[in-house]
């Protein structure tokens, strides 16, 4: 199996760990575009282990002749984020088997795209609203799979207290449209409004001078940390050490079961988020977090009326966002 995706930051983005797990179990060989969150290329390390990675433009210049080169039976599975022209036309170049692993809401427009695919096997979504959609565009139940997206937690469970700690784990980028879109402006809304609060900000890269000083100026300098997160151990413990996970994207802009909510539910954290992506439904369904609209801005008495509950439906909820189910899921259409 070769896996192929534009991006590859390993233990630092959902979706790369969840093709290491892949590769893990099916011994499979990784071809992708380092271009996230500062990855180095092509380490000796990655040839070792099977990984190709290339700069975004040496990535997308050999792309084509790599897939043309690969034996007629070796399979392709294809991590996408939305569609695109220039895969349609390679991976339609040769008689390979392809496997799609998406993970946005898709579109008619994308739905009728995947159509376009002639040697599509399984298309693999996050949520049974997502088959739907496909379904309605004409693309046959049998070759869609709901692949919950892993935890890279293993499942732990204390009863906690509320003691008003929050964390954020999405930072991506520390422009002002980023922080507003992102809702990292929403953070300090909130943290003004509930005085007692605090909220520790997991970050992936060093864009934060901006942020710096709107948090000085609003005087928010005790009760917000930014934490340079260089270990699985370390990210462990920090969920660990909080109540809630934040989630208040202002739009429409990541996966539709963000990863970081996830990684939350496997320790019992419940989620604040907003309605911006799909996976707000289920959190609403199960009971498992407080969903708002952006901008709106939750009152901690609420939160404690109701937060052990919550809690616990996290915690249940995330027995089938394991990795060994995912990798079940994902394998059983190979």
């Amino acid at each position: 199996m070769i896996y192929i995706c534009n991006f590859y930051a390993h233990k630092r983005e959902g979706v790369s760990n969840q093709i290491e797990l892949l590769r893990a179990h099916t011994d499979g060989y990784l071809f992708s575009a380092g271009i996230f969150l500062d990855q180095q290329y092509l380490l000796h390390k990655d040839i070792s282990q099977k990984r190709i990675i290339l700069s975004e433009s040496e990535f997308k210049h050999a792309l084509p002749d790599f897939v043309k080169s690969l034996p007629k039976n070796e399979k392709i599975h294809y991590f996408s984020e939305e569609q695109e022209a220039d895969k349609l036309k390679i991976f339609n170049s040769v008689p390979n088997n392809l496997y799609i692993s998406m993970y946005r809401k898709p579109t008619k427009k994308y739905a009728f795209f995947l159509k376009k695919f002639k040697n599509l096997s399984r298309i693999y979504v996050e949520l049974e609203s997502h088959k739907k959609i496909l379904i309605k565009c004409g693309i046959k139940p049998g070759k869609i799979i709901i692949s919950n997206s892993p935890s890279m937690f293993k499942r732990s469970f204390g009863v906690r207290n509320f003691t008003n700690k929050f964390l954020f784990a999405s930072w991506n980028g520390g422009s002002i449209k980023s922080l507003t879109e992102r809702g990292l402006m929403a953070i300090l809304d909130f943290l003004e409004a509930n005085r007692k609060s605090v909220c520790n900000i997991l970050l992936r890269d060093n864009e934060t001078s901006l942020y710096k000083k709107i948090i000085k100026k609003r005087g928010l300098d005790n009760r917000i940390t930014l934490s340079n997160i260089d270990s699985i151990v370390d990210l462990h413990n920090a969920f660990l050490e909080t109540d809630i996970v934040l989630f208040l994207m202002q739009k429409k802009l990541t996966k539709d079961v963000p990863n970081s909510i996830i990684d939350g539910f496997s320790l019992g954290k419940p989620v604040i988020m907003t309605n911006t992506v799909d996976f707000a439904k289920d959190v609403v369904d199960y009971n498992m977090g407080w969903v708002i609209k952006p901008n709106e801005i939750l009152e901690i008495k609420k939160i404690k009326e109701t937060y052990k509950e919550k809690s616990q439906n996290a915690f249940k909820y995330s027995k089938k966002m394991t990795s060994a189910n995912y990798i079940k899921d994902v394998i059983s259409g190979y």
